[in-house]
This record gives structure tokens, sequence and C-alpha cells, in this order.
């Protein structure tokens, strides 16, 4: 096998990124599976970055420099997240509640291009999403110059500093420090993988494909009984007490994306907005509660 130095590589994507395995691979010669790996190394030493976005399965490749790029490649987004992605280009901040549910889920999946922040305005907690060029402090003198009137008309005998009543936190910072309070191995993954599994098997349910999104949240490609034969479906299983509309219009867009029918599994409840929106906008998905 070909050896190919770091620094080749490197190099090639600080010409060329974001760019694929297989385009720095023509550059510096040896096979996909070598350079994915000298990719990787770069990754986990922080000289590298990678899309959520992929192309034919590979993500995208770039230095932190060229992070300002990145919209170069939204000509690879599907159109139903194009149309997300030049509205939050446009409009820089969005106020999650604001929008229709397909809106909603699909920025959630072009998590390359959109930024979800955890907003305080005075007693209550929201998602906002901003554009992925914005900076956190022009993010939050968005908000507050938007939201002000609204804040002083929920807390009009306060005479709190405007620089305290909106707090904003990105998502990701919240996700990594309670990943810090987490340093133990749980088997909470394998009682719900086995769950899930033991569900599949009374149902007759063929696995194809599995991937591990976390340990309450486990995505398949499942071969389904029907009187017609066996149909392939998108499947998403959460172990999660309560699933709202967000969790279905998620779910229902990825389904989309795949071109395949969707298959929702939760070890807890649907809640009455999710059920009514699944009933009259969520055409074709197969819901399962309480399994």
């Amino acid at each position: 096998m070909k050896n190919i130095p770091q620094e080749d590589v490197l190099r090639i994507v600080q010409q060329t990124g974001p760019t694929i395995p297989a385009r720095i691979t023509k550059a510096v010669g040896g096979d996909t599976f070598l350079i994915g790996a000298i990719l990787n190394d770069l990754q986990k030493e922080g000289k590298i970055r990678v899309t959520k976005l992929k192309l034919g399965g590979s993500p995208f490749y770039y230095t932190p420099e060229q992070e300002f790029r990145l919209d170069d490649l939204s000509k690879y987004l599907k159109t139903i997240h194009k149309n997300s992605y030049e509205l939050i280009k446009t409009k820089g901040i969005i106020r999650d509640r604001e929008y229709p549910p397909q809106v909603r889920a699909s920025l959630r999946e072009i998590k390359d291009f959109a930024k979800p922040l955890e907003v305080q305005l005075t007693d209550e907690k929201e998602i906002f999403w901003k554009y992925y060029k914005l900076s956190n402090e022009d993010a939050k003198r968005i908000i507050q110059d938007r939201y002000m009137k609204e804040i002083r008309e929920k807390k009009p005998e306060k005479k709190e500093t405007q620089e305290k009543i909106v707090k904003v936190v990105p998502e990701e910072t919240k996700k990594e420090q309670k990943e810090e309070k987490k340093k133990k191995p749980e088997k909470t993954q394998s009682e719900f993988m086995n769950t899930i599994i033991d569900f599949f098997g009374k149902k007759n349910i063929e696995v194809i494909e599995k991937e591990i999104i976390r340990k309450t949240e486990i995505d398949f490609i499942v071969n389904v009984p029907s009187g017609l034969g066996r149909i392939k479906y998108y499947c998403k299983a959460k172990k999660k007490k309560s699933c709202n509309d967000g969790d279905l219009s998620s779910v229902y867009i990825k389904g989309q994306t795949k071109k395949l029918p969707v298959l929702f599994l939760t070890t807890g409840k649907i809640t009455k907005k999710a059920k009514e929106m699944a009933e009259n906008e969520l055409k074709g998905i197969i819901i399962r509660e309480n399994i």
C-alpha cells in the first residue's frame, strides 16, 4: 500500500477544500480507505473539519479557515433543505416556534448552515436558529432588537439590564456540558436496542441497516411485511417520555430525503398535537408508541 504523508493530504484540503475523499485520492494517490483514515486523524487533531452534508455518501472536509466557503456547497442540498438554507441566510435569525413543522425539521437537518441556540427570553427558554456566519454576539443583538417589545410586555415591572434579559447558549455547548457530566458507561443503550429488536421480532420486521445516533436514538432501514410482500421503511426509534410534532416532522423529512416511507417507534407517548399533525400533514407515517 502506498504511503501517503499526512502533510500531503492536509495540503490538498488547504488548496481545494471543502472537498471529498475521492478528489483527494485523485490528487495524491492511494485508495479512499487510506485517505479516509488520514482525514479522520487530521479531524481528531483539529486541523480539519467535516460537514454533515454529504455528496454520494461522502462528507466534505475543510480547514477552519475555509468555513466561509460552505455556502458553495448549498447547491448539493435537496430542494426541501435548499429552501430552508435560503430562509436562514436571508433572515439571519429564525425563531423555531414561528415556523411550520416542515421548516423546523429541515433546519435540524442542515446543521452546516443553521446553528441552534438556546435563548432565554425572561423566564422562558426557546430554540432559535442563526445563520452559521453570524456570531453569537450579533445573534444576541438581533434577538434583543426584534423581541424587546415582547420582553417588556412580559416583565414590565422589572428594570433588568438588557444584557441579562437575553441569554444565548449554543446548543452544541449545551450538549458538550451534558457529556462532560457522564463519565461512566451505561447499559441504557443495549437495553433500548434489545427493546427495539424484540419489537421487530414480534412483528417479523427485518433489519437491513442500523445506525446508533445516541444512546436514546437509533436509525434503521427495515423490511416490513405487508399483504403485497415486504416494504422497505426508514425507521426512527426514540427512547423518550413524550415525542412532539418536531420529533415527527424531523423524521418525516428524513424519510422524504431517503425516498422511503417512515416508521416511528418510541418507548413513550406521542403528544396530541403531534398525532393531529401526523393525521393531517404527514401522510403515510406509521407510529407506534409505548413499545
